[in-house]
């Protein structure tokens, strides 16, 4: 197990460079790839006044989801590799470096926390877009041609 301190001055980009504006404009071209939707309601199903197309809405969102997540694994994976030049780079740096044998156990608690910790930071980033996601979809629900079908 390799063991690094750091002061709390080193800033960490989680997502390699990418804004929230990136993210923005990523979520705009798929809640826009669909300008015209059919909303489907049930006999015994209660519909609201003003239907949303909650499952266009979800499905974009979780696409977000996944290009967040996959981009904070892409730069973990970066930083991971520059730590490792910087080591071959320079051996007589100052921190305290402490090589380990990890057992299963050790692993697979390093791997779930891990886990949490990019769940937890993807999840806050969520919630950070989620004022500019507002607006957009409704801006889009002024755009959009729903068609109802009643089964």
């Amino acid at each position: 197990m390799l063991f690094k301190y750091k002061t709390a001055m080193d800033k960490i980009d989680y997502f390699k460079g990418v804004t929230n504006q990136d993210f923005i404009d990523y979520y705009k071209v798929d809640l826009y790839s669909r300008m015209e939707i059919t909303i489907y309601t049930y006999p015994h199903e209660f519909v609201e006044e003003d239907p949303i197309p909650w499952e266009h809405f979800n499905r974009c969102e979780r696409i977000l989801y996944e290009y967040l997540y996959n981009t904070y694994a892409d730069a973990e994976f970066q930083r991971r590799q520059q730590e490792k030049k910087k080591e071959s780079e320079n051996p007589d740096r100052h921190d305290i470096l402490l090589t380990i044998e990890q057992t299963a156990e050790e692993k697979t608690a390093k791997y779930a926390a891990e886990h949490n910790e990019r769940e937890s930071i993807v999840k806050a980033k969520m919630l950070e877009l989620v004022p500019k996601l507002s607006k957009l979809t409704d801006d889009y629900l002024q755009n959009v041609k729903l068609t109802f079908v009643d089964l």
